[in-house]
């Protein structure tokens, strides 16, 4: 079943974009046309919001909040040792882009922290300024009533290292870049402040919000976890899959290291190097909550380290995941010539892998 003949089976209106009140006018009109239809008055909405994310920058009202205050930043920000080791691993190299990792080194070693300091004050502006759209959006559906029928999700579709580990962007194992938000509303079915440690993955999101809405899920991908949302099952799974699926991409030019796979349980965080499967990161996150121990190499937890391992295996087989990051370079070369996108997406930069190049680590 397609995008269409789904919308079209359900009865349910779509709109999407920047956070505007045009916008919500726009999916309560076609939703008033669906009820009068007699089809289900069901509306999504996806707004989009003011980019909490690089550059960081947010109207000016918002930035000036910032320019003075005391920003505290997370304790991690100045583990220098992972970012330096990270380096000294480094296992991607493409000459083009030399100048590019010496900025980035550069960053890395700047102790004064005054780079992720101002990427803070940027990113809690952008906060703000999402903070107040939201607001906006709840108070029209309070205004015409709908607020308690509808279904609001806050969420995300990726984290945000923002100079913890001295690390910035995201596709890094670490909590900061893997964790999302994911709050939902709805009082018909959800009560206040009901939270859960259940573990969630971006697949899980469509079956869910569908069984809150009471529409019936096509075959996807992902689990329905609703009972979870409810404050009922917390346990429907014991792991959820992460990962880095292309070798290069822009993080890379921050930290040098390529593909990775692994599994988030609600304890552990585990992640190898796709291409020699070798283990990499291992963090008690119950122990260590800001990852600064990677026992890895700690012969201590040798036997969790095989049980997160195979774990790995396992769920890469429903996924569909080869784990073989030349396949994915190949996939975007294809579809880019298909569509001539030879210019889209080069933050991926598949394209600058040249025939016969050798990954590997040169100073």
């Amino acid at each position: 079943m397609n995008r269409q003949e789904f919308l079209k089976k359900t009865g349910m209106a779509v709109a999407g974009g920047m956070l505007s009140l045009p916008l919500l006018d726009t999916a309560f009109g076609a939703g008033n046309t669906n009820a009068k239809k007699n089809k289900p008055n069901i509306i999504f909405i996806f707004a989009d919001q003011l980019r909490s994310h690089a550059p960081y920058m947010a109207p000016d009202k918002y930035m000036k909040r910032f320019e003075n205050k005391k920003i505290k930043m997370r304790e991690n920000v100045n583990d220098f040792e992972t970012a330096e080791e990270m380096w000294r691993q480094c296992d991607t190299k493409i000459p083009e882009h030399g100048e590019w990792s010496k900025r980035s080194i550069a960053r890395m070693k700047d102790k004064s922290n005054t780079p992720i300091l101002k990427d803070y004050r940027g990113y809690y502006a952008a906060i703000e300024a999402l903070d107040d759209c939201l607001g906006r959006i709840l108070e029209t559906l309070e205004k015409t009533g709908d607020l308690d029928n509808s279904i609001i999700v806050f969420t995300a579709d990726h984290g945000d290292n923002l100079g913890s580990h001295h690390q910035v962007g995201k596709q890094l194992p670490f909590e900061e870049s893997i964790s999302v938000p994911f709050i939902v509303r709805y009082p018909k079915m959800i009560k206040a402040g009901t939270q859960t440690d259940a573990l969630l993955a971006p697949v899980d999101i469509m079956p869910t919000v569908l069984s809150l809405a009471g529409v019936r899920c096509p075959k996807v991908d992902g689990k329905d976890i609703s009972a979870a949302a409810m404050g009922n099952d917390t346990d429907m799974q014991d792991a959820v899959l992460i990962m880095k699926s292309i070798p290069l991409s822009t993080n890379w030019i921050v930290n040098g290291n390529g593909a990775w796979r692994g599994v988030r349980t609600k304890r552990y965080t585990y992640a190898r190097k796709s291409d020699t499967k070798t283990p990499w990161m291992l963090f008690d996150n119950q122990k260590d909550p800001f990852q600064m121990k990677n026992l890895v190499a700690d012969s201590a937890y040798a036997d969790l380290l095989k049980k997160l391992d195979k774990k790995t295996d396992e769920l890469l087989v429903p996924a569909g995941d080869p784990e073989d990051p030349a396949i994915f370079a190949k996939l975007i070369h294809k579809e880019r010539d298909e569509h001539g996108l030879h210019k889209r997406w080069k933050d991926l930069m598949p394209d600058r892998i040249k025939p016969g190049s050798t990954f590997g680590c040169q100073n």
